[in-house]
């Protein structure tokens, strides 16, 4: 999976830092929300780039049959739900900022927090990014079967539904309605 690959090339980023020294680690760890949710929207994108989306697996998992999955169709749909993602991990990054900038320019990064940088570093880098994962879990997980569910049960619907809400061209009895026509004339 291009998700756990990216995840270890980040962390094996991430424990080399930090081996360089305290400082750079202290550096490291005060900017580490946006580092990691930016990595994880690069990921994303170059699984996307690569024509292997990261959601593929899992689609599989939950039931795609593997066959499918490599069909260009698949791999458009597939590719598009995952640059949302992309967009969502780019986005909680975005909000993890403001902690990290406050704390670097009032005592400098490797400086000690203080209650101030406590709130934003709350507010932003975990209120507000738990808001935008919860909003992206929600469409993907409550809302969009529930439309799936209702586009399926519209396709599925009898003739004679199709006839009481649109009319022609099928009959009262749902058989398919043909008009003769006057022919030479």
């Amino acid at each position: 999976k291009i998700l756990d690959v990216g995840f270890l090339v980040t962390f094996a980023c991430f424990t080399a830092v930090g081996c360089v020294g305290a400082e750079v680690a202290t550096v490291t760890q005060c900017w580490s929300n946006f580092l990691m949710d930016f990595a994880l929207g690069a990921i994303v994108v170059a699984g996307v780039a690569m024509g292997d989306p990261f959601i593929k697996p899992y689609a599989i998992e939950a039931g795609l049959p593997a066959a499918l999955a490599d069909t260009p169709f698949a791999i458009a749909l597939l590719s598009a739900s995952s640059m949302e993602w992309a967009c969502c991990f780019f986005a909680m990054a975005a909000v993890s900022v403001p902690a990290p900038v406050y704390r670097c320019a009032s005592v400098g990064c490797a400086g000690a927090t203080n209650g101030t940088y406590a709130t934003i570093n709350a507010v932003f880098t975990y209120g507000a990014q738990y808001c935008i994962l919860g909003g992206m879990m929600f469409k993907d997980f409550y809302l969009e079967p529930r439309h799936a569910k209702a586009v399926q049960a519209w396709v599925d619907r009898a003739p004679a539904d199709y006839v009481a809400a649109h009319g022609a061209p099928h009959g009262a009895d749902g058989a398919e309605r043909r008009v003769e026509t006057k022919k030479g004339g």
